[in-house]
């Protein structure tokens, strides 16, 4: 996967592992968002494909692709971009969205800065 693929397209890029609970609550809104026909790149963060696989598996997949990140250089980067902010304000924003319809509720604990 290369950013000329996905150039000039806009898409979510998700870090995700079969062994992190945060990310098997998410997983109902990604499936959402991917029925609503929001492109969603999915990274395995620090996992084993056999273990991502199975995952996605059990809960379903809702990315267009997978790319494997076993050392985490890739999930580190972006951290180290702030991303933590960025899926904070989505949280935000999704909370306030589903806040009528029995979404999750997140507080200010689930965003760190």
């Amino acid at each position: 996967m290369t950013g000329d693929e996905r150039r000039g397209r806009a898409y979510v890029i998700n870090l995700f592992a079969s062994w992190c609970t945060p990310c098997r609550a998410e997983h109902p809104q990604l499936m959402a968002l991917q029925r609503q026909g929001v492109e969603i790149v999915g990274v395995a963060y620090k996992d084993r494909a056999d273990a991502s696989a199975a995952f996605l598996r059990e809960l379903g997949n809702p990315f267009s692709v997978v790319a494997m990140d076993p050392d985490g250089r890739f999930g580190n980067t972006i951290v180290d971009r702030r991303a933590d902010d960025t899926a904070c304000d989505l949280r935000r924003q999704s909370e306030e969205t589903q806040a009528g319809r029995g979404g999750v509720r997140l507080g200010e604990d689930d965003c760190r800065h």
